[in-house]
């Protein structure tokens, strides 16, 4: 049983040097490789298994100008990406994965990343371009007995060219709106003119201006935010040996530098949900430290117009990531054994030196600097093709080290900004240049033997099954301490008052704290496929997924109340789905109903306290439910002319949560009895309950060839739509996080080679120039503040790429 890692290797080679089969589950599923070009092979790699995936095609990355994840996410509705940060965001399939986007120190999110079968759990990780993308399986549903780290919601699988025994190389330059300049170049190759070694070499660099501008009058002003600049460079070395053993070595780095995380201001909160007024909230405390907002209409409205009157070039963050890895496989009496080793380094360098909404010095720090390395190793064995039962069987190790500085600081306006009722000697000496150092260390170690096969018990039948056993460990130490002004000179009662406001913010005035869990899990599945013809199959899919859970560490103090450890989130995921293909593969067509049970579902739990900070922390939720219908079509109607689409309806909610913190908006009823609130039924977070995205190109021979090229031309053109309805982007599902629909159109056109030598290409991002929030909630700044992060607004360019 090939696997797609290899088709592109398999085109560049003569037979006589086929490698064995590499059988790397988490880098690709398992295929049935037919005939037909190699975009088409990647389409229908799945038709025969019993799992609901959408596939990217090396086609539709190229069509759609995909360099990174964020690319990959506008064609898969059922993937959803919530962004606040480079270290902040994350991605759910189906709704499940994590709650929110901010980052979970202790625990990985439920979706699963992997890039050529390295495991990718960090946030932060994911957020460069992958140099010579290939192709892209999005699995829906638990699919740790593959292999692979544990999840709940399903894995994205990516995979990257590999080195060629064809000498080439391709160049591309890109330039576009906001001084938007990006360059690629690779270069692959036999190793010495050798027949069983081969190279591949590419690099990358982005450099774009910013789209949000600061108004500021100071040493700063005019600085724009939310810029991009994006390198890196990756080697691979593909060798064999002999007839029957391979190997496949990388070695990449990259780093992203950003003016980023700079919240846009969209409106006030002045009542609470029962007509109260919300006191002391943003306009009395700009009054009081002498601000006046940029715009003031009833509403700050900075969201329409995207500007900020922040006066430094803060806030800016840099993250590295960095790593080798080594896939070597052995072929024995059709036997195929398999290891990979990854060797992982992140570093995360934040400078969020103001409060990244308003030019008022209230905050002068608030950030971690996170520093993680990992050591990946997957060993397996899988059994001859063409047997009655064909199966795989391995053994995964992974484990992490991960050390975390964090620094919160107020500036000189911290005490009557966030106590404004308090007497000005009090609110400056307990917080105006008060703050906290904090330092976090966890380790990770994950143990898993799985096994996975399919039985074929007639031609028209397959029964597939798989068991996985996880043990997780992770001790932690946590410590911190507060600092501020003298409080010399106070009252005692003053003195007394001004050490609980310090502490309400930052916490106790030292901490220290040990924390160590040790968590076995069983994950399995067990689905059974009917071929009704050659071409069409009906499936029934149950499976069990697990999310380690962990200490309930942070940046903080754990919060009064929180449970020390979280529990382990386990889901089952029922499913039944049709899959087709029509026409000689000029139609496919596959649809999926879903019911995923999630119990002890891990969410962000925000409080805020007495003196009106917010604190959060980790919590289970009893149980949730995310259940739907899912739909995948892409056809070729017409020489030239490819279309797609897919959507997805999902109706995610809590099932069981009575004791949930309440929102913003009734957080003022605590006063009278009502502590928590019941979100048994609301909405899950970061989900929408429609999504959906269409496109496809057409390419039409010109009946001309291109000056100086003798090379026939072709012309192209092509658009993506991709829509959702609205959503909560915080896990409290307040009404002030509330973002409405919206719906993204990118459009490209151009000319090329027949044998796409040469290629140009005009496009126009976010065409319509829609505005839209990624990250919104309603308590900036503890102060009633509604605000977050936005999109990308629209953006146009054009490039050029040459292959010799």
């Amino acid at each position: 049983m090939m696997v797609a890692l290899l088709s592109s290797a398999a085109m560049a080679q003569s037979p006589s040097q086929l490698p064995a089969t590499q059988s790397s589950s988490q880098t690709v599923e398992e295929v049935k490789v037919t005939g037909g070009s190699k975009s088409e092979k990647q389409a229908t790699a799945l038709q025969e298994k019993p799992k609901a995936a959408t596939i990217i095609t090396q086609q539709q990355i190229q069509n759609a100008q995909i360099t990174s994840l964020d690319g990959i996410r506008k064609l898969v509705p059922s993937l959803t990406i919530r962004w606040n940060n480079v270290q902040n965001l994350t991605y759910n399939i189906r709704g499940i994965g994590n709650a929110s986007s901010s980052q979970l120190i202790p625990l990985y999110g439920g979706t699963g990343i992997y890039i050529d079968g390295v495991y990718f759990p960090r946030p932060g990780t994911w957020t460069t371009d992958i140099p010579d993308l290939e192709g892209v399986q999005v699995l829906k549903g638990p699919s740790a007995t593959n292999g692979g780290y544990d999840d709940t919601s399903g894995r994205v699988l990516i995979t990257t060219s590999l080195p060629s025994f064809t000498e080439q190389q391709k160049a591309e330059i890109q330039y576009g709106t906001y001084n938007a300049v990006q360059l690629k170049a690779t270069a692959t190759g036999p190793v010495f003119d050798t027949d069983w070694a081969a190279f591949r070499i590419s690099v990358f660099g982005k450099d774009r201006d910013g789209y949000i501008q600061s108004n500021s009058s100071g040493a700063h002003g005019g600085v724009r935010f939310q810029d991009l600049h994006d390198k890196g460079a990756r080697a691979q070395l593909l060798v064999f040996p002999t007839q029957d053993f391979s190997g496949r070595f990388i070695a990449d780095w990259s780093q992203i530098d950003t003016k980023c995380c700079v919240k846009l201001a969209n409106g006030i909160v002045t009542n609470y949900a029962n007509g109260a007024p919300y006191l002391n909230g943003f306009l009395t405390r700009a009054q009081k430290v002498g601000y006046t907002p940029l715009q003031i209409l009833g509403t700050l409205n900075q969201f329409n117009n995207y500007n900020v009157d922040l006066v430094t070039a803060t806030p800016t963050e840099r993250a590295e990531t960095y790593g080798i890895s080594g896939h070597l496989t052995y072929n024995w009496n059709d036997y195929t054994f398999s290891s990979l080793t990854a060797l992982r380094g992140y570093d995360y360098h934040p400078y969020w030196l103001n409060n990244q909404t308003i030019n008022v010095d209230t905050v002068t720090a608030s950030h971690g600097h996170p520093s993680v390395k990992s050591v990946q190793h997957e060993t397996k064995v899988t059994t001859p093709v063409g047997e009655p039962i064909e199966g795989s069987a391995g053994l995964f190790f992974y484990w992490e080290d991960f050390q975390s500085w964090g620094l919160s600081s107020n500036g000189t306006l911290g005490g009557p900004w966030f106590q404004p009722t308090q007497p000005l000697v009090v609110s400056n000496a307990a917080l105006s240049g008060a703050g906290r150092d904090s330092y976090v260390h966890i380790t990770t170690t994950q143990v898993a033997p799985f096994a996975h096969g399919v039985w074929h018990a007639t031609p028209d039948i397959d029964v597939t099954a798989g068991v996985r056993f996880s043990y997780t460990g992770k001790p932690a130490v946590t410590k911190g301490q507060t600092y501020g002004a003298s409080l010399d000179g106070l009252t005692p009662a003053q003195r007394a008052t001004a050490i609980a406001l310090r502490a309400g913010q930052f916490g106790p005035a030292y901490y220290y704290d040990t924390f160590s869990t040790h968590q076995g899990l069983w994950s399995g599945t067990l689905s059974g496929l009917y071929k009704i013809t050659p071409d069409a199959n009906v499936y029934a899919t149950y499976s069990h997924g697990v999310r380690s859970g962990g200490p309930n560490v942070s940046t903080q103090a754990l919060v009064d109340g929180a449970e020390r450890t979280v529990k382990p989130e386990e889901v089952d995921n029922f499913e039944l789905g049709f899959k087709s293909t029509w026409y000689d593969n000029r139609l496919i067509a596959n649809f999926a109903i879903f019911n995923m049970i999630d119990r002890n579902y891990i969410t962000n739990v925000s409080v805020v306290n007495g003196t009106g900070a917010t604190l959060s922390y980790l919590a289970n939720a009893r149980r949730a439910v995310s259940r739907g219908v899912e739909a995948d079509v892409r056809a070729r109607p017409i020489d030239g002319l490819e279309v797609y689409g897919s959507a997805i309806f999902n109706d995610a909610h809590f099932q069981s949560f009575d004791s949930a913190p309440c929102p913003l908006e009734l957080s003022n009823l605590s006063s009278v009895g009502l502590k928590t609130c019941n979100f048994t039924g609301k909405r899950l977070a970061i989900v929408s309950r429609w999504s959906t995205s269409v496109g496809g190109q057409y390419n039409q021979p010109l009946d001309m060839d291109i000056p100086f090229l003798d090379q026939p031309a072709i012309g192209f053109v092509g658009a993506d739509f991709n829509w959702q309805s609205s959503f909560y982007s915080d896990a409290s599902d307040s009404q002030y996080a509330l973002i409405n629909p919206y719906g993204l159109l990118n459009v490209h056109a151009g000319i090329k080679t027949s044998d796409d030598k040469w290629k140009f290409t005009g496009w126009v991002h976010n065409a319509l120039d829609k505005h839209y929030f990624t990250n919104l909630q309603g308590n900036l700044l503890s102060a009633g503040l509604i605000g977050g992060t936005v999109g990308d607004p629209l953006m146009a360019g054009a490039s050029l790429a040459v292959t010799w």
